[in-house]
């Protein structure tokens, strides 16, 4: 491959998705399917508020607007 090819985009193993990172464990995710199966991760913040995304670049590290779930919490605590 020389410099002047375009890079080469790689899809995930079949079956698994790309981790959304913060948008994981955040209230305001929704996951969106489409007719053939892709998935994506969109942020309900994006509807009032348009400095979020509406499909925000996964995976998301930072997010001024985050706010974990609390089913999000007690998964990572884990059983008692």
């Amino acid at each position: 491959m020389s410099a002047s090819d375009p890079p080469t985009r790689t899809r995930p193993p079949e079956g698994h998705d790309t981790p959304g990172g913060l948008c994981d464990t955040c209230v305001y995710q929704h996951l969106i399917r489409n007719t053939r199966g892709s998935g994506f991760s969109m942020c309900g913040r994006s509807r009032d508020d348009p400095r979020y995304p509406r499909y925000p670049r996964l995976p998301v590290r930072t997010c001024d607007g985050y706010e974990e779930r609390p089913e999000a919490e007690a998964a990572q605590e884990g059983p008692r």
